[in-house]
């Protein structure tokens, strides 16, 4: 699922399913709908947000994290 969900989001963002949405629930980050992804696995659609930044420094945070090491 994880990479179906990295080969549909464009360059430069960042796209996540509703599961990783509803856990982050109360953080600061906050989603737009960009599409649904079928998971014969699940037996249903899961939808999928692309993830929005409240700022640019909380974005440079992530960038940080997520580089590899």
């Amino acid at each position: 699922v994880a990479q179906a969900v990295a080969d549909r989001a464009p360059l430069g963002e960042v796209w996540v399913t509703s599961t990783l949405r509803d856990l982050s629930a109360g953080s600061e980050l906050a989603f737009a709908r960009r599409d649904h992804l079928d998971v014969p696995a699940l037996g249903r659609q899961v939808e999928l947000d692309v993830v929005r930044y409240p700022d640019s420094a909380t974005r440079s945070a992530a960038r940080s994290h997520s580089a590899p090491r």
